[in-house]
């Protein structure tokens, strides 16, 4: 038999079924061992091909076609005639074609849609392409073709398309490991010809397989999915799914070229922190928000693009959020609270056995044991990690039940709802800071006289200081890199503490309260609703306690590695892990802070320093607007521009008024801001947020969630805020002179 089918080749290498049959033989060929629908086929050996130039040596390229058709007729007419009616494809399938090196994809012939009377000019026409313009110029001269040919029934394709196991010409970082997926209502030539528009799929697999409902993509993805699992390497392949809905493999090589973007395009996002951050706790932080939130909160959403993170130019990191997924996960919660019975019991149960777990965690497992450093390392980043989705989920609660009791409070009252809900849901809510204050001024009292030295307190005062600062001493830090307040140091603040602390009057709570809710279930989600800000304003900071207390580690990981804190803070966990594996303290510092971009992609966290980043432009002009979450009128004050507290430190008392603009409030910004400033303005945040509570605590007019303010103004410019609206509504910068 000349035409051989694929059980002809079972005992043949590899390496010569690609000689022998081509490199498109070989592709299908090996699907079909593997198990995949590859149709039929039909294969004249590249022998025959040879064998007629052999025998035609000089032939002229005018009579090649013909002599082609005679030749073929005496090697192939008795075997064709035994094929069944019906029409074919005859695909070219040289040596070269497919291979790692060259697709050789278009160059060479093939016909479709053939009747079986015609296949002996079709395959004639196949080898003649060999001899193409473009064929010459892609061989370049430099080899030698072997020419085979596959003969398949040709399929009544209901679609035909391509696909890429990764997207060959990315526009963005993400699009870096997607798979593509394209195909139509014609043959699979048209597409890769670009004669027709197709329908596209662009995506992580977890994502493509959801879809559509149609059998035949889960069964392309799965084909996919075995083919570069076997090869290691990425894959191309051309398919038809036919009139009854089934995958038909037609083709498989790997991709011979594939590029890589270096652009990360965030106009999707919006900016939700401008910090000075560091690279260790935001890998910390998008990875356990990546692995931990959705479980935790109960709502399947993607984290992928949740999250990413750049380095600026002036050295502050920044956390972009994808504005549509993090609407939607609000929106699903939403659902969920007001659908789903003992759906926010569970989370709160959840919250506070977490939050036990921290508070009584022993730390003293991660030091000074026999077992190695960098796995006492790796125990501890397992064990932080998943306490960023503990640190995040209060906020997707507060927001989605925000949302919930303003629509309602809106039919009461559509004017006032908003500040009024404002207002009740942070009536009375004390900060740590607060609490901490509180416990010092009932310590205060039992002592009575208070001793010029921490060293002549009686061992039970010194005792109970030094639990203040175990629980409250990281308050102190303005960065993860500093050691919180010790016992001593907490003992000065004695000094300045008030045994009673002043009590807002419940009267106008107590009134918006019986205005607005209601029924019971308002009542009930509101009382939910207060218990998640405390959360948020009371226990979500001891994630930070949780990095206090494991400074032993970081001591001992920088003393073996000869490096700073700032130094192990702005590695990464993969850099730290290696330097300690390899005793090279030289791999921990060779991550570079400038121009830095994290971002996680198909489960990992991606740390880059050569992506070009395109962020949303700030509008040039008047109107800078955010939301007033305190104050009215307006103010005209000088701008100071600063994101953390330390900027503040050597400020003194100011002549004129001035209004702190920043990325986000901490609570280490308060005495500052009493001190020195009349007003503050705020990029992020919502009226639920840090900054909003702070404000409306300490009566300081406010506007937060201009987004772009840290940007559009600048240190010293004078500005006209418009309360009543939430706007900058003029600013210009001071001359020197």
């Amino acid at each position: 038999m000349i035409l051989k089918s694929y059980t002809d080749l079972t005992q043949i290498p590899p390496n010569q079924v690609r000689k022998l049959y081509g490199g498109k033989a070989l592709g299908l060929f090996e699907a079909f061992q593997l198990g995949l629908p590859v149709p039929d086929a039909h294969l004249l050996s590249t022998d025959h091909y040879e064998t007629f130039l052999a025998e035609h040596p000089q032939l002229k390229h005018a009579d090649f076609k013909n002599k082609a058709r005679e030749f073929l007729k005496q090697l192939l007419l008795d075997q064709l005639a035994e094929l069944p009616e019906g029409v074919y494809a005859v695909r070219s399938s040289s040596q070269y074609e497919d291979s790692s090196v060259h697709s050789f994809a278009g160059i060479f012939e093939s016909k479709l849609n053939v009747p079986k009377s015609d296949l002996i000019t079709a395959i004639a026409e196949v080898w003649d392409s060999c001899f193409s313009v473009r064929a010459t110029s892609y061989l370049k001269g430099e080899t030698v073709l072997r020419m085979g040919v596959l003969i398949q029934p040709m399929i009544e394709a209901k679609y035909a398309g391509v696909c890429f196991s990764r997207h060959p010409s990315p526009a963005n970082v993400f699009e870096n490991q997607h798979i593509v997926i394209e195909f139509a209502p014609c043959s699979g030539e048209q597409i890769v010809q670009g004669e027709i528009t197709p329908f596209r799929l662009s995506g992580k697999i977890d994502d493509l397989s959801q879809v559509s409902d149609a059998p035949w993509i889960d069964t392309l993805l799965r084909t996919l999915l075995s083919l570069k699992n076997t090869y290691r390497h990425e894959i191309d392949i051309e398919f038809a799914v036919d009139e009854q809905e089934r995958f038909w493999l037609l083709q498989q090589r790997p991709i011979s070229k594939i590029a890589t973007s270096h652009l990360l395009d965030l106009k999707a996002y919006q900016r939700k922190y401008k910090r000075s951050l560091h690279s260790l706790d935001i890998e910390l932080l998008i990875d356990g928000c990546s692995q931990f939130l959705a479980p935790y909160l109960e709502v399947p959403f993607q984290f992928e693009r949740w999250m990413v993170m750049v380095t600026g130019a002036d050295e502050q990191q920044e956390l972009w959020v994808h504005q549509l997924i993090d609407e939607a996960t609000v929106s699903k919660i939403a659902v969920k609270a007001l659908s789903e019975e003992g759906y926010l019991i569970r989370l709160e149960e959840r919250y506070l056995e977490r939050h036990r777990k921290i508070l009584d965690f022993s730390y003293t497992a991660f030091f000074h044991q026999p077992v190695p450093l960098s796995h006492r390392f790796f125990q501890w980043t397992e064990f932080m990690t998943p306490l960023w989705a503990h640190y995040y989920a209060p906020m997707f609660l507060i927001e989605s039940l925000h949302r919930i009791l303003l629509e309602g409070m809106r039919e009461v009252d559509a004017d006032y709802a908003d500040a009024d809900l404002f207002f009740m849901g942070t009536f009375g809510i004390a900060t740590l800071s607060d609490i901490l204050y509180q416990e010092l001024g009932n310590l205060k009292n039992k002592m009575g006289t208070l001793p010029s030295a921490f060293t002549e307190l009686s061992s039970l005062h010194q005792q109970n200081l030094g639990e203040i600062s175990d629980k409250f001493g990281f308050l102190k830090c303005h960065q993860i890199t500093e050691r919180g307040y010790t016992p001593e140091e907490i003992f000065k603040m004695l000094g300045d503490v008030s045994p009673e602390g002043k009590k807002e009057d419940e009267s106008p709570y107590r009134k918006l309260c019986k205005k607005y809710l209601i029924s019971d279930h308002q009542r009930a989600l509101f009382e939910s609703f207060r218990r998640w800000m405390r959360f948020r304003n009371q226990e979500m900071e001891f994630v930070i306690s949780a990095i206090v207390r494991s400074r032993p580690l970081f001591d001992e990981i920088c003393t073996a590695l000869s490096i700073t804190i700032e130094q192990f803070w702005n590695s990464s966990k993969e850099l730290i892990g290696k330097a300690l594996k390899t005793h090279n303290s030289a791999i921990a510092l060779s991550l570079s802070r400038q121009n830095l971009v994290i971002y996680r992609s198909y489960g990992k966290t991606r740390l880059f320093n050569n992506i070009t980043v395109q962020t949303p432009t700030a509008e040039s002009g008047k109107g800078l607007k955010g939301k007033t979450v305190f104050g009215q009128g307006q103010l005209k004050a000088k701008v100071k521009i600063a994101f953390k507290p330390q900027e503040l430190e050597k400020m003194g008392p100011l002549k004129e008024p001035h209004v702190l603009v920043t990325g986000m409030t901490t609570p280490d910004f308060i005495p500052y801001l009493q001190k020195n400033f009349a007003a503050l303005i705020t990029d992020e945040g919502g009226i639920l947020c840090h900054a909003a509570i702070v404000a409306r605590e300490i009566q300081m007019p406010c506007i937060v969630g201009t987004g772009i303010a840290t940007e559009k103004l600048k240190d010293g410019m004078m500005v006209t805020i418009d309360f009543d609206r939430g706007e900058i509504v003029q600013f210009f910068e001071v001359s020197d002179r």
